[in-house]
């Protein structure tokens, strides 16, 4: 009995001393907490839709390269091996030097995007530009050759009238991925080194300068 009196003696003595757990609520820490959480959710979200347009616009350039790859065998198939005298003229040549500069420039366009998704939102026109031009110089050369049949690659006039469409339509295009090439270029160097040399507003004009004069040359002589 002098057990229990003494036990139930010590917990009324220390029962001053016990204090049970509260929920405090503070309404201030509550608000920031659900700001934050908003914040949150709207980078995510914005971040998602940013990396979906970055891939989608790679997609495409990706996209338009192998379509110029399919026109590239499909001129030649068409155009180049006819006879060893086709293969031989000037204009065939020309458009060999096209597709060349062609694959060249898309090769470097794609290495930069990848390297730089963020500049995939500079190309947007000219990825449309030249998803155009691709998809109607494709298309013209299929319906000639369905319309006309192979044997009229030994006709002169209609070989040449294709001859000249063709290389038309891929001087646009060349002059789109240079365009393109160009802005991607510039668009990293205006991102970087301007920051750091307070010279390269005069060089990066000067290389702009000779990079334009090299190119219009380029296309004089042709």
């Amino acid at each position: 009995m002098k057990t229990i009196f003494y036990i139930l003696l010590l917990c009324i003595s220390i029962l001053p001393f016990c204090n049970a757990q509260q929920i405090v609520s503070d309404p201030g820490h509550t608000l920031k907490v659900v700001i934050n959480n908003g914040y949150r959710v709207v980078a995510e979200r914005k971040l998602e839709n940013e990396t979906q347009t970055i891939k989608s616009n790679t997609n495409k350039i990706r996209d338009n390269v192998a379509k110029l790859l399919a026109t590239k065998a499909l001129i030649y198939k068409s155009l180049t091996e006819v006879n060893e005298v086709i293969k031989d003229g000037r204009e065939v040549k020309h458009i060999g030097t096209l597709v060349t500069d062609i694959f060249e420039l898309s090769t470097s366009i794609t290495g930069t995007v990848f390297t730089n998704p963020e500049l995939v939102l500079v190309s947007n026109k000219a990825v449309s530009d030249m998803k155009t031009q691709a998809m109607e110089l494709y298309g013209e050369i299929a319906g000639f050759i369905a319309r006309e049949g192979r044997d009229a690659m030994m006709d002169v006039a209609k070989r040449d009238e294709l001859l000249r469409s063709v290389t038309l339509r891929l001087q646009i295009i060349r002059g789109v991925l240079y365009g393109l090439e160009r802005n991607l270029y510039w668009a990293g160097v205006f991102g970087t080194w301007n920051s750091i040399n307070p010279f390269a507003s005069y060089i990066s004009y000067d290389k702009l300068l000779i990079d334009d004069i090299m190119f219009n040359l380029k296309t004089i002589k042709e």
